[in-house]
């Protein structure tokens, strides 16, 4: 994309939502979509949902911040600076990138579900469906692998991701009744490749 271009659209769960573009903050009415620009920077309030070209949607959870740092189809980047998002992505092929930035580490997908919270001195990832390779910031070869069910936890500073454990019961029936009210949410994406499940 060039600046400017729209990469997808963004929709406030309810109000007190910003989007933050060229030094300007945007106040975004509850129940109306907006377009979405790569490099916007998003202040969740009482929540947004994204809907980005090639079918990936995105909530932003209640105060929950952070910005889209890149939206083409081979590379979307997604800075989460503090709260918690939940990622729909669509199958990647072959090269095709999906992260979730945070201050402390990084999770990287090829077509999933899962959850990323951060916290004040840890990020945990969760995974409801695929995989999902996690590391900390700056040590790549220090990556764990998640699967469906299981979760991951990384503390500041830590010099590799731990293997990962069970999720808890409740966080995956609670994840995915939120997934499934994601896919309700009608952005009026008008984009073709955008998939219901």
């Amino acid at each position: 994309p060039t600046p400017g271009e729209v990469v997808g659209l963004i929709r406030p769960i309810a109000a007190d939502s910003l989007v933050e573009r060229d030094g300007a903050r945007l106040a975004l009415a509850a129940g109306t979509a907006a377009e979405l620009q790569e490099g916007d920077g998003v202040s969740a309030g009482t929540g947004i949902d994204l809907s980005l070209g090639g079918g990936d949607r995105v909530r932003y959870d209640a105060a929950a911040s952070g910005s889209v740092a890149a939206a083409r189809p081979e590379r979307v980047i997604l800075e989460l600076a503090g709260g918690r998002v939940y990622v729909d992505a669509a199958k990647r092929g072959d090269g095709r990138i999906f992260e979730v930035r945070t201050p402390i580490a990084t999770a990287g997908i090829r077509g999933t579900r899962f959850v990323v919270d951060q916290g004040a001195d840890a990020v945990e990832v969760s995974v409801l469906e695929g995989k999902v390779a996690v590391w900390p910031n700056g040590r790549p070869d220090g990556v764990s692998v998640a699967g469906a069910g299981e979760s991951i936890r990384v503390e500041r500073a830590a010099a590799a991701a731990p293997p990962p454990g069970p999720m808890a019961a409740e966080g995956r029936s609670r994840y995915s009744r939120i997934f499934e009210a994601i896919w309700e949410t009608d952005l009026g994406s008008g984009d073709p490749s955008a998939r219901r499940r």
